[in-house]
C-alpha cells in the first residue's frame, strides 16, 4: 500500500507539472497599431539596429497591417496567450490573402532584414537553388552579400550527427560569425530522413530584464512581438510549433538551448 501511495504521489506531481507547462502564458503584440510599431522601433533602435534596417522591416509590417486579416482578426494591443497553443487561423488568413494579395515575408527574411548587420560569413557560393528561390520570392533580391548570409544561415544540408552538432559544424564550415551584443538570432532546426532543415527563426532582444522575441510567425500569418519570462519558455514555445521533425533543437546565435 505504501508503495502504491508513493507511485500515486509521483504520478500526481508529474501530471501537475505537465499541466502547468501546458498552461504557461506569455504576452504578445501583433504590431499592427502605431503604438505597437513605435515600441518595436524603440526596441530595435536600443539594440543598435541600423535605422535603414528598422525602416525596411517597418515597411513590410505596415503593408501587412493594411491587409484584411490584420484589420478584421488581429488586435493592436498586448494580449496573453498559452505557450503551447496556436492563436491564428491559417485558413482564414490565406483565404483573405488570396482575395487581396500583398508583398509578404517569411520568418527567415524578416529576421535577416533586422539581423543583417550582426552576422558575417566568408562564403561566396551556395549551391542550393531552392534557398535562392525562397530568398527572391520573399522580399525580392537585394544584395548578393545579403543573399549569401541568408543561404549560409538557413540552407538545408545533409544529415550528419545530432542536429546541434550538425548546425554548428555547418555554420563553422561557412565561417558564420554572430556579432550582436544586445540582439541575437533565434533559430529552430530539425531533421528529416535525409537532411537538416531550418524550421523557424526570429530575433531575441534583452531589454529591461525582459526577453523580447520578434518573428514573422509564418508566410501569410502575422508579425509578432512577444515577451517571455525565460529562454526556457521561449524554447517551449518554439518546440510546440510542429511535430513533423526529429531531434528539434533551438539555437540562440550559435549556441543550442
Amino acid at each position: 500500500m505504501n508503495r502504491f501511495r508513493l507511485f500515486a504521489v509521483l504520478f500526481l506531481i508529474i501530471f501537475m507539472s505537465s499541466c502547468s507547462g501546458q498552461n504557461q502564458e506569455y504576452n504578445y503584440n501583433n504590431v499592427t497599431s502605431e503604438q505597437g510599431i513605435g515600441e518595436l522601433k524603440e526596441l530595435l533602435s536600443n539594440a543598435d539596429v541600423p535605422a535603414e534596417d528598422i525602416d525596411n522591416i517597418i515597411y513590410f509590417i505596415a503593408i501587412y497591417s493594411k491587409g484584411d486579416y490584420a484589420i478584421n482578426h488581429l488586435r493592436g494591443d498586448w494580449a496573453k496567450a498559452t505557450i503551447t497553443k496556436d492563436i491564428y487561423n491559417y485558413t482564414t488568413a490565406i483565404d483573405l490573402f488570396t482575395n487581396n494579395e500583398f508583398e509578404d515575408l517569411n520568418c527567415r527574411r524578416a529576421a535577416l532584414i533586422i539581423f543583417n548587420s550582426f552576422i558575417t560569413t566568408t562564403t561566396t557560393l551556395i549551391e542550393t537553388e531552392n534557398i535562392k528561390e525562397e530568398y527572391q520570392f520573399y522580399g525580392g533580391y537585394k544584395y548578393e552579400s545579403e543573399y549569401l548570409k541568408y543561404a549560409a544561415l538557413f540552407a538545408s544540408f545533409p544529415l550528419d550527427e545530432s542536429v546541434a552538432d550538425s548546425v554548428k559544424n555547418n555554420w563553422r564550415s561557412k565561417d558564420v560569425v554572430f556579432t550582436g551584443d544586445k540582439i541575437q538570432l533565434v533559430s529552430l532546426w530539425g531533421k528529416t530522413k535525409t537532411e537538416i532543415e531550418n524550421i523557424h527563426c526570429g530575433i531575441l532582444i534583452n531589454n529591461d530584464e525582459n526577453i523580447y522575441f520578434f518573428e514573422k510567425t509564418d508566410p501569410i500569418l502575422p508579425y509578432q512581438l512577444s515577451i517571455f519570462q525565460s529562454t526556457d519558455d521561449l524554447k517551449k514555445y518554439l518546440l510546440s510549433r510542429t511535430n513533423e521533425f526529429n531531434d528539434m533543437t533551438v539555437f540562440v546565435d550559435n549556441e543550442a538551448l
